[in-house]
Parts: C-alpha cells; sequence; structure tokens
C-alpha cells in the first residue's frame, strides 16, 4: 500500500505481529513435551523419570512416585516461567497491564 515490497510487508508487519503468538504456542507444546516424554519413558525406556517411577511403582516405593510425579510438575513450572521470562523479554509491547 505505500509502495512496501511483498518480502518487507513481511518482514516488517507481518512476522512482527506474529512472533508472539508463535512464542505462545511454543510454551504450550513444551507443556504437553513434559507429558509426552514422561509417558514415552513408562512405555519404552531403559532411563529417565518415567521409567524411574514405573520401577518404584512395581516395588511398592510410593514416597519415590510421588516424588518423582512432582520433579515432573516443578520441571514443567521451571519451563514455563522461563517461556514467560523470555516472552516478556522479547516481546514488551504484549504485556497486560
Amino acid at each position: 500500500m505505500l509502495a512496501g515490497s511483498r518480502a518487507g510487508v513481511l518482514r516488517k508487519v507481518i512476522l512482527p505481529a506474529a512472533w508472539p503468538n508463535i512464542f505462545d504456542a511454543l510454551r504450550i507444546a513444551a507443556g504437553w513435551a513434559w507429558s509426552y516424554l514422561v509417558v514415552a519413558e513408562l512405555v519404552a525406556a531403559d532411563v529417565g523419570i518415567g521409567f524411574k517411577i514405573l520401577q518404584a511403582q512395581r516395588f511398592l516405593k510410593t514416597p519415590y512416585v510421588i516424588s518423582s510425579i512432582i520433579l515432573v510438575g516443578i520441571l514443567g513450572i521451571i519451563t514455563d516461567y522461563l517461556f514467560k521470562l523470555a516472552s516478556q523479554t522479547f516481546f514488551p509491547w504484549m504485556q497486560e497491564h
């Protein structure tokens, strides 16, 4: 409209407007990734948190199972917090007041 090329409009208008939403999608995907990681380790792995949870369950080590589940939750919260912090750093104009 103002004599901008297609590439220039994409680079200077569309992508800057889309990056915050793309970043939010990555944040959500990271949460799902933690879930899928543990499930994959429960099903077919010889190492990892999910495998250790399954082993502890088989040997009735309930405190270990619960502490491992809490650890996975804490790792998820830390990951989410880091994404939120990065979002605030990279996209300060998207902050709600």
